[in-house]
């Protein structure tokens, strides 16, 4: 699950920047399968499993550093890599939900 949320947030992030419209499309529709294995085949995964014991310990190396501006750097370096997940997570959600109202509105007849 973690690396099909990666790889759909990657795919959108790469189309986002090519100024391309984000259209949900299932990647397990039929078409999609061939354009997915094409997209795979040079796509690198971040994260293998979520890095929250790592996270930790950064957080606290970061509250024992003694120089302020060594802190902010490690800081910002470590917010980073947390918000490449959050956007993730947040977009796979965001997605799901359009998902889920795209049904309830179908099931109530609009």
């Amino acid at each position: 699950m973690l690396e099909n949320l990666q790889f759909a947030y990657d795919h959108n992030s790469a189309l986002r920047k090519k100024g391309g419209e984000n259209i949900w499309i299932p990647w397990d529709a039929p078409f999609m399968q061939g354009h997915k294995t094409r997209l795979m085949a040079t796509w690198k995964r971040r994260y293998s499993t979520v890095p929250i014991v790592k996270w930790r310990q950064k957080a606290n190396l970061i509250g024992t550093e003694t120089n302020w501006l060594r802190a902010a750097a490690a800081h910002d370096d470590l917010n980073r890599q947390m918000d490449y997940l959050d956007d993730a997570i947040t977009e796979a959600l965001s997605e799901f939900d359009g998902w889920v109202q795209q049904q309830i509105d179908r099931a109530r007849g609009k």
